[in-house]
Formats: structure tokens, C-alpha cells, sequence
């Protein structure tokens, strides 16, 4: 996820979220496009959402999400 006002992007395991729940009705413009990759490329900082540092480090917490989230009904 890219905060575009703080210029940081944040990593999350549980980031499908947003698509089950939310609709994205507006496509993004060129600039919006441009400014995210300026922000992946020199952030100013990086976070981890919950457990997102251990998720990909540990495949044990990877594998026990990955089940809570297909069982869930998230489909990735």
C-alpha cells in the first residue's frame, strides 16, 4: 500500500482485504501512476503491517495465515 501524502509504502499480509471489501471505481492518472513509482523507488520510509515481517520470513506464520486466509475466502 502507498500513502501518497506521506510518501512511504507499507507492507501487508492481509492487503486482499481491500479488493474483497472495497470497489476502486477510478482508474489512476498518469501522474498518480508516476508519483507511486517515485515513492517505490525513494521512499521516505517503509512500515510492516501486523505479523508482515514474520509472514515473509516464517514459514510457519506464511503457512498459518495462507490457510486462515483461503478459508476465509480470499482467492490469491
Amino acid at each position: 500500500m502507498v500513502d501518497l501524502k506521506r510518501r512511504v509504502f507499507v507492507v501487508e499480509i492481509l492487503l486482499d482485504s481491500f479488493y474483497k471489501w472495497m470497489e476502486f471505481p477510478n482508474s489512476p492518472s498518469e501522474d498518480d501512476i508516476d508519483t507511486v513509482r517515485e515513492i517505490l523507488q525513494h521512499p521516505e520510509n517503509v512500515g510492516y503491517g501486523p505479523l508482515a515481517e514474520k509472514y515473509m520470513l516464517n514459514p510457519k506464520v506464511k503457512s498459518d495465515f495462507d490457510k486462515m486466509k483461503k478459508e476465509a475466502g480470499y482467492n490469491y
